[in-house]
């Protein structure tokens, strides 16, 4: 099974087992966003794909996403449960 979600500014993917387990997370880093600890694994199913307001949750401040408008952007990717293990060990995964 996959559950796809989207906003204007962009699509997640979140690959989803067969038991409902994540079986790869997704990792987003919004510009500078090192300044506020990201790039940070986002696996809230339950955001409906809104990662914007989960960016400002987790700590980007609003007046960075502001500031850009149209033109504010993240980078993402996906990795295994292993894989963020061993790129961030310590990071409890639910995969």
């Amino acid at each position: 099974m996959v559950v796809h979600g989207s906003d204007a500014a962009g699509v997640v993917l979140v690959v989803v087992a067969a038991r409902g387990e994540v079986a790869m997370k997704i990792w987003i880093d919004p510009p500078s966003g090192w300044r506020w600890g990201f790039p940070k694994i986002y696996d809230r199913l339950d955001d409906g794909a809104d990662v914007r307001a989960w960016l400002v949750r987790e700590g980007y401040p609003q007046t960075e996403i502001d500031g850009l408008g149209e033109h504010f952007y993240w980078r993402s990717w996906e990795a295994s449960a292993e894989e963020t293990r061993q790129f961030r060990p310590g990071i409890p995964t639910r995969g």
